[in-house]
């Protein structure tokens, strides 16, 4: 509209100097608008955020009352003879170490000894 009031017979570089005046002012009120709406957007999205922060706290604390969630104990570990390793002990037979004192005596290997 701006370039439609101007003198037929203007020089281009005027047209030129016109046309970026007022793509510099348009540019300016588009860029206002577009910031208030990604601040309502941004805001908006916060919210919806928190919401949903509340929501899985709410639903967690459902499934998992912490008033509840007590450790069972172990069992007990079972006695042992106190002359055998901690290797033969666990893995009897199957053990590929052994360290001393050890009364395990079934032709294993003594490694370690």
């Amino acid at each position: 509209m701006v370039l439609a009031s101007t003198k037929d017979d203007e020089d281009l570089e005027s047209l030129a100097s016109l046309a970026d005046k007022v793509v510099e002012v348009a540019s300016r009120a588009v860029n206002a608008v577009q910031t208030t709406e990604l601040s309502t957007e941004v805001e908006q999205l916060r919210s919806d955020i928190a919401t949903l922060k509340k929501l899985v706290t709410s639903l967690s604390d459902l499934r998992h009352p912490r008033s509840f969630r007590r450790r069972t104990p172990s069992p007990a570990p079972p006695d042992r003879p106190t002359t055998l390793c901690w290797y033969h002990a666990q893995f009897a037979e199957k053990a590929t170490k052994c360290t001393k004192p050890c009364s395990w005596s079934q032709g294993n290997v003594q490694a370690n000894r």
